[in-house]
């Protein structure tokens, strides 16, 4: 085998690594909102005995009674999780009905985690306005009051390498769906926008 080619093969399995290890992260950064999510499920069919180790696991309490936001059971779930974990954060949450979009509800429910996520950790004055809308495309909106704007500071945030990640994975949700995403500051009032077509390929099914 020539230098050349070891050197490629070489190259190819690092990246492979690199891929790996981006991989894992993005699961790293999730697993906690997912095992929010996974409770608050488990709470709603009643499961005493999941609840009790998941409660080890992430030591917070969720509501046995779940409401009704978008009528994807995980996205719900989620939303009702997030607001019980955080009793000090005023959440204004409305959605139309996403039922018939289950194929992307998924993709819909990291945007929002990661999203929130920032949301929280910037807000002001304990409150988080969350839209969703379904109307040929989603449009999802987020907004919260933060004394710096988010836009110029480039959202510095205690989280480090793991905050850009969390950005970089909502934006590749948005290439993936051929979408759109921008935001605005005034007057303290930061909001996120994120659009996703709904009617065009995706990426992934253009590239099969």
């Amino acid at each position: 085998m020539s230098m050349y080619k070891a050197q490629q093969l070489d190259k190819v399995y690092y990246q492979g690594l690199e891929i790996e290890n981006e991989d894992l992260r993005k699961l790293k950064h999730d697993y906690k909102n997912h095992l929010l999510n996974l409770k608050q499920l488990i709470t709603y069919q009643n499961t005493e005995d999941s609840l009790q180790y998941i409660d080890q696991l992430i030591n917070t309490n969720v509501t046995s009674k779940m409401k009704r936001f978008c009528n994807i059971s995980y996205i719900d779930s989620y939303l009702n999780s997030i607001i019980e974990s955080n009793n000090n954060i005023n959440f204004d949450i409305h959605s139309t009905d996403l039922s018939q979009l289950s194929n992307m509800g998924f993709d819909i429910l990291i945007i929002l985690m990661n999203l929130i996520d920032n949301a929280l950790e910037n807000t002001s004055n304990n409150t988080i306005n969350v839209d969703i809308v379904y109307n040929h495309d989603i449009i999802i909106k987020i907004c919260n009051h933060s004394i710096k704007n988010p836009i110029k500071s480039h959202f510095k945030s205690s989280k480090g390498e793991n905050h850009g990640l969390g950005l970089k994975i909502v934006n590749d949700i948005v290439m993936k769906y051929n979408g759109e995403a921008y935001d605005n500051y005034e007057k303290t009032l930061y909001s996120k926008y994120i659009i996703l077509k709904t009617g065009a390929k995706t990426n992934e099914e253009i590239n099969i």
